[in-house]
């Protein structure tokens, strides 16, 4: 039976001999009803949504990591400003 396959390696889809769930198709893959469709148009569709969905994901990501980075700054400037005042307060005769 032709399917159409909606390959996230390559980013695209491809036809493909097969039977659906739960076969198997001609590269040896499970059919699954997310990833071989009756149509060309329903895996491009779904193909689509798979990239947007793995952009959402990334951006989010990147979004954290950002703030992270953020929050990490101010509590490496916090951290030295302590130092300094620990330094300044220290008598000379106590220090390492």
């Amino acid at each position: 039976m032709k399917l159409w396959k909606r390959d996230t390696k390559n980013w695209t889809v491809r036809e493909v001999e097969g039977e659906p769930w739960p076969g198997s198709d001609s590269d040896g893959d499970q059919c699954y009803t997310n990833t071989h469709f009756d149509n060309e148009a329903a895996a491009w569709v779904s193909l689509e949504a798979e990239a947007k969905a793995w952009l959402s994901l990334a951006t989010r990501g990147l979004l954290q990591a950002r703030e992270d980075v953020v929050r990490r700054e101010k509590e490496c400037a916090e951290s030295a400003l302590a130092l300094a005042g620990v330094m300044k307060a220290m008598p000379s005769n106590a220090r390492a």
